[in-house]
């Protein structure tokens, strides 16, 4: 069986500002998710993303300068309140009212990041979206389809960023189909890790670098999912026939900022 080799793809590089460009994209969600480490990867970000409701919970702490202003809020404007729409209409940000109810928000927000990505001098290294897994199931899934479909949305560019998602202790994101590689730095995070099929087709993994590795297995809802897997090297290899969401654990003294 051949597998496409995919670029490394470096989680962990999410987890700490860079020099490169980035950007972030604030969804809306409980804030006892939120972890003191969304601040300074938020005001790090070249272009800040928020949909409608994420604007609601970001506005006290952008008028007390505690969080940068959104450079971009996108959404079909249900859940935007009249104090944030009207704070944030008097500023530069960008509002974009996306009315379209066959996709999610995040899913327009990204499609409408990724249009501006292209036009970036310099290409961002990853874009990370903050929150979108806690709340309401139906919500959490919806996030995971986005998730999904980012590589679509910006598989047009030349360079495409890879697409990471935070929420509390969880980093999550999406493998594609073919060879991966991912490079972490096992300092920040626990070690345990997932690997779960997602795709509505047959899925067969194979992984290098986890405690309980998959050779050629046969993955899918209703049979065997890979949870409370231990990532024991610094190099992971998943190869696999259909995309795949893996999440790793943060260590809880780096979302607070302590280990930063």
């Amino acid at each position: 069986l051949y597998y496409r080799a995919m670029p490394t793809i470096r989680p962990t590089d999410c987890l700490v500002p860079q020099p490169s460009p980035t950007c972030c994209v604030w969804l809306n969600g409980l804030r006892a998710s939120e972890r003191p480490l969304w601040r300074p990867l938020w005001n790090a970000a070249e272009l800040r993303a928020c949909t409608d409701g994420g604007a609601n919970l970001i506005l006290d702490r952008v008028r007390s300068s505690d969080l940068l202003a959104p450079s971009l809020i996108s959404g079909d404007m249900d859940s935007i309140t009249a104090e944030a729409n009207e704070y944030f209409g008097k500023s530069a940000c960008e509002i974009v009212a996306t009315p379209d109810q066959d996709k999610t928000d995040l899913t327009k927000c990204l499609e409408l990041v990724a249009e501006r990505v292209e036009k970036m001098a310099l290409p961002p290294s990853h874009v990370l979206i903050l929150g979108g897994l806690s709340g309401r199931f139906d919500h959490s899934l919806a996030t995971i389809n986005s998730l999904l479909n980012s590589r679509t949305i910006f598989s047009r560019i030349s360079n495409p960023p890879s697409v990471f998602l935070i929420d509390g202790e969880n980093l999550t994101f999406v493998v594609g189909e073919g060879s991966n590689s991912i490079t972490l730095n096992r300092s920040l995070l626990t070690g345990i890790c997932g690997v779960v099929p997602f795709c509505q087709r047959e899925t067969r993994v194979t992984t290098e670098g986890l405690r309980w590795n998959l050779d050629d297995t046969p993955m899918e809802f209703g049979g065997l999912v890979s949870t409370s897997n231990e990532v024991v090297a610094d190099q992971i290899e998943i190869r696999t026939t259909a995309s795949l969401i893996v999440t790793l654990e943060v260590r809880s003294t780096v979302t607070t900022g302590s280990a930063i």
